[in-house]
């Protein structure tokens, strides 16, 4: 079973990994005093940097635990995402496409059924290419377990994002976790 850490310990790692994308945590401070994460949905604004909607996305994919609402807010999710976006793991040999509405359901189903330690996703280096409404964001993350006895993983992610009604969208992620065989290139790594 993972170690909860204690609110001010999460809050503290938290801090320091939005610190790193320029994240306002105002509305998170308050949400994790008052236990509960439920006041994310109010900070999801339309943004015109492909690096915001990118850090929105990490940040609401982190788990913090089983307790009251301390799960992701799934419409926040989903906002991050086009209408028909894909979502692709290519970890294990074979890619899994879903759906975000199908991640999100089997994301929730691993949640209910306790099938996850609570963690939370660090960025890495990345690169973006940008050419009207059309970006592409490839780039390491690290995904941090909260319980210092789960072994952090890491990996690359190639995200695709339209720019529409002045909003960047995901259209596509395709990410795959670090290997033996495969490593993660130092220029992406921290």
């Amino acid at each position: 079973m993972a170690t909860i850490l204690e609110k001010s310990e999460l809050l503290q790692r938290i801090k320091q990994d939005l610190e790193q994308t320029n994240v306002d945590i105002s509305n998170l401070k308050r949400s994790i005093e008052k236990g509960k994460l439920a006041e994310f949905e109010k900070i999801m604004p339309p943004t015109d940097d492909v690096n915001v909607r990118v850090a929105q996305m990490y940040r609401v994919l982190s788990f913090y635990g089983n307790n009251g609402n301390e799960k992701p807010i799934w419409n926040e999710l989903r906002n991050c995402f086009t209408p028909s976006a894909t979502i692709i793991n290519n970890t294990f040999g074979e890619p899994i496409r879903l759906s975000v509405d199908r991640f999100i359901s089997l994301f929730r189903s691993q949640i209910q059924q306790n099938n996850f330690p609570p963690f939370y996703i660090r960025e890495l280096n990345y690169n973006v290419e940008q050419f009207g409404n059309i970006a592409q964001r490839y780039g390491g993350f690290e995904i941090c377990y909260y319980d210092k006895n789960i072994e952090n993983k890491k990996g690359m992610a190639s995200i695709q994002l339209l720019f529409i009604k002045e909003d960047w969208k995901i259209s596509s992620m395709i990410w795959q976790e670090e290997t033996r065989d495969f490593k993660i290139p130092s220029r992406f790594a921290l």
